[in-house]
């Protein structure tokens, strides 16, 4: 890496999860490939976060084939609720995998 030049990170799947429901709920509509240029992911990723977010926590989703976008049909009631059980479960994986790592 170049001197004084700062390397940006992907965001934490907790983080970037959070701000594509955000950004869904507010009524944008969410492209996969620009979504993974601006999170610094593959596009795979972003699918996975969305299927993730569409099994795991019942958020309903459409396509739109002519725009290449999804858009927000229904999210939980309680995105607190949601936004915490995700940091619950990013804590709990990242101490399994340094309890897996100590043995």
């Amino acid at each position: 890496m170049k001197r004084g030049v700062v390397q940006r990170r992907a965001l934490p799947a907790v983080e970037r999860i959070a701000k594509i429901l955000g950004d869904l709920q507010r009524g944008e509509r969410l492209n996969c490939s620009t979504a993974a240029e601006e999170f610094e992911v593959t596009t795979k990723t972003i699918q996975r976060d969305l299927e993730f977010m569409r099994y795991r926590f019942d958020i309903d989703m459409e396509y739109d084939h002519s725009q290449r976008t999804f858009r927000l049909l229904s999210a939980p009631s309680n995105v607190v609720a949601f936004l915490r059980l995700m940091a619950t479960e990013t804590i709990n994986t990242r101490r399994r995998v340094a309890v897996w790592m100590n043995n």
